[in-house]
């Protein structure tokens, strides 16, 4: 995967939350729907995953 350019890096919102670097597996399926759903997919994998832990309380 390229490396993201600084101007790329500044540019991008930021949370106020601290984002951690993970290595994750994931199966191919689902790696490529969310993939599939276009720019912002990292982000919104993230919501997702929010939401998740939410509702498992």
């Amino acid at each position: 995967m390229p490396s993201i350019g600084p101007a790329c890096a500044s540019s991008r919102e930021r949370s106020a939350a601290a984002e951690r670097l993970v290595s994750l597996r994931l199966d191919q399926d689902v790696l490529d729907g969310w993939r599939g759903t276009g720019p912002g997919w990292r982000s919104r994998l993230n919501d997702a995953l929010r939401d998740a832990l939410k509702r498992a309380g």
